[in-house]
């Protein structure tokens, strides 16, 4: 990564019950604040000073949701601008779970959260098309 970058992580949590199908899947969507566009997304969130990008993503999963879950690192990143004009890289990771876990989300960020069947999200699920990217890498992932 470019060190004149900021560093961010996309962890995209799925309930995946060993005993059933995928198709018995189902992700998590957060939805942001009204001051944040009250979209939907994955965990997201920036690495901390010191942070390495799998730390920033297990400490973001746990911030925003509550869940400690193990991580794998999907082959996929992403490069933008962010809304205060700021170089960013961002890495994609996936954490699965066996059980639906209790989810406490941070008000500070987020206003509500929801389970979704696999079968129900679309690009349309999500506010940006990098969320619904790394949602699909996951998939890919998982079959």
């Amino acid at each position: 990564m470019n060190s004149n970058k900021h560093g961010k992580v996309q962890v995209v949590l799925i309930y995946l019950p060993e005993e059933v199908s995928i198709s018995n899947a189902q992700v998590l969507l957060l939805q942001m604040n009204d001051e944040r566009g009250a979209h939907w997304q994955s965990v997201t969130g920036s690495v901390d000073p010191g942070e390495n990008f799998e730390q920033a993503a297990k400490r973001e999963l746990i911030e925003e949701t509550g869940v400690n879950a193990d991580i794998i690192e999907l082959d996929l990143n992403f490069e933008f601008h962010d809304r205060w004009g700021k170089d960013v890289f961002e890495k994609v990771y996936l954490a699965k779970v066996k059980s639906i876990p209790k989810v406490v989300i941070s008000s500070d960020e987020h206003q509500n959260y929801k389970w979704v069947n696999l079968d129900d999200i679309s690009q349309k699920s999500f506010g940006y098309p990098s969320n619904y990217q790394a949602y699909l890498k996951a998939l890919e992932v998982l079959n």
